[in-house]
């Protein structure tokens, strides 16, 4: 529904609006200060707000049709009114690969369910940065500096695409997994994806949050530096797990974040 519908919605039902913005609004559209004030008078009764009369019931009818959403419900309808990002897409892309079938591969998700082209290895290694997922090798052999002691065959790595990973079109698809490796940025960014994760997955699901054993090495080298807001912000997420509970003191211990792309070093250069 477009903001300027709701405006109009309002002073259809006698609620005040702030009509300078509701102007503004109108604006873009070529709507003028001149037929503003042809169209409707205003009782300003607050520092934002104004009670709104309308003089021309044609005018006002005519920006009711033009501006009334459409009957074509999702992104395609909202698309139709000129706000697109107002309605979820309706499907969902996944970039796999894994040692087993290196080529990436695409999984499409929707709300009817999901179509992976290769048989699902047990475990998933999700990637928050696209860096690390194209070095395949190494991101896959990261892991067993972070204390996972499974053969790189087990696992699929999927490209999170930031924080896309999350999108809840995904859950059913992630679930099949037995166990889940999340390889993400050690930042209030990578902690927000986790506790998405954890709530979106069913109960008792394996989600592991997973970082090198040096991690608290690689802290205090990075250039990274959290604020003091910042190191309060990590406090909320305690509790959700022993590995980030762990990382979060550390966080703030050093008052450092850093990102997983890093990880990719060799030991001569992070030190």
């Amino acid at each position: 529904m477009s903001r300027i519908y709701t405006y109009l919605n309002s002073i259809s039902s006698g609620q005040p609006i702030n009509f300078e913005a509701f102007a503004k609004e109108l604006k873009k559209h070529g709507k003028g200060a001149g037929y503003l004030f042809d169209t409707f008078s205003t009782s300003k009764i607050g520092k934002s707000s104004y009670q709104v009369a309308v003089l021309r019931e044609d005018r006002f009818a005519e920006l009711i049709r033009e501006h009334a959403p459409s009957e074509v419900t999702g992104r395609i309808g909202a698309a139709f009114d000129g706000s697109s990002h107002a309605a979820a897409v309706s499907g969902s892309l996944l970039i796999t690969r894994s040692v087993v079938h290196p080529h990436p591969s695409v999984v499409l998700l929707s709300k009817h369910g999901w179509e992976a082209p290769n048989t699902l290895r047990p475990a998933a290694l999700l990637v928050e940065n696209l860096e690390n997922f194209l070095a395949l090798k190494q991101t896959v052999d990261i892991l067993a500096d972070c204390g996972v002691a499974e053969q790189s065959e087990s696992f699929d790595v999927i490209f999170s695409a930031g924080n896309q990973i999350t999108n809840r079109l995904n859950m059913p698809f992630l679930s099949q997994y037995q166990r889940l490796y999340c390889l993400f940025d050690v930042d209030l960014g990578g902690l927000t994806m986790y506790r998405t994760l954890l709530k979106g997955l069913p109960d008792g699901h394996r989600v592991v949050f997973v970082y090198p054993d040096d991690i608290a090495h690689r802290l205090s080298a990075s250039k990274y530096t959290l604020n003091q807001q910042t190191r309060q912000d990590l406090l909320e997420f305690v509790g959700l797990s022993k590995e980030t509970n762990e990382l979060i003191g550390l966080m703030r211990n050093s008052q450092k974040a850093l990102e997983q792309e890093t990880y990719l070093m060799s030991t001569t250069t992070r030190d």
